[in-house]
């Protein structure tokens, strides 16, 4: 778990946020070691985060484009991987 976006566990609407969701997910995986929250938890309590030593190492604005693409409301979240 953790790689899905919400949408997709509630049988709502998918889209290309949907896609980005998914891309972001495996990429927080790639960077931290471990799979972001799961996101229907999210839906309740967001405190996701990028480890302190994970988020020292990189850009802002690698952390806002994640951020962006992780976030659990699909009208939130980038909505295309070109944005992303």
């Amino acid at each position: 778990t953790g790689y899905a976006a919400a949408e997709q566990y509630l049988g709502k609407d998918l889209t290309s946020a949907t896609d980005v969701y998914g891309f972001a997910a495996t990429m927080f995986r790639s960077l931290t070691g471990n799979p972001p929250p799961d996101s229907l938890g999210r839906m309740e309590n967001d405190s996701m985060s990028f480890p302190k030593s994970v988020a020292d190492n990189l850009p802002r604005g690698v952390l806002v484009a994640m951020a962006n693409a992780l976030q659990v409301d699909p009208e939130d979240r980038t909505f295309t991987m070109e944005e992303f």
